[in-house]
């Protein structure tokens, strides 16, 4: 099994997208926000890419 990583949907090449998957890290995600305000945070701020 060969597994690759890509951060964003643009860095996926072209003759990969028929057998490509995608999966998010929503536990990771989750857990890094809930210490974050545990911490003091007063907001978090979820972008679409890496550019905004």
């Amino acid at each position: 099994m060969k597994i690759s990583v890509y951060h964003t949907p643009e860095e996926v090449p072209a003759d990969k997208l028929p057998a490509c998957a995608i999966a998010i890290d929503v536990l990771r995600a989750t857990t890094t926000m809930a210490a974050a305000f545990k911490a003091g945070a007063e907001a978090i701020q979820v972008f679409s890419d890496l550019d905004e």
